[in-house]
């Protein structure tokens, strides 16, 4: 490729500084910013939540596979089981 006299070469383009800070590289427009917040809200709410309900599920596991054979109970869902067997496995706590 031969240079025209009128059409001179593009002038060098001035390099990209790299971004050298915490600012330049994860706060560079508003997009980052919010999901970031968001992110950190979504992982504080979990964390919440679970901190607030540990052992629930297994307690009504455990007493619904203890009563299963419990003499007088048909239903271990039904109300008066539910009473029953709370007032008798909070005693045993």
């Amino acid at each position: 490729m031969t240079l025209d006299e009128n059409h001179p070469p593009a002038p060098e383009a001035a390099p990209k500084e790299k971004p050298t800070g915490i600012r330049e590289c994860f706060f560079k427009n508003t997009e980052t910013v919010l999901l970031l917040i968001l992110a950190m809200f979504g992982l504080a709410l979990a964390w919440g939540n679970s901190a607030n309900e540990v052992g629930v599920d297994y307690y009504q596991f455990w007493v619904v596979g203890q009563s299963v054979n419990h003499p007088g109970i048909n239903n271990v869902y039904s109300d008066d089981a539910r009473q029953l067997l709370g007032a008798e496995f909070f005693e045993k706590a």
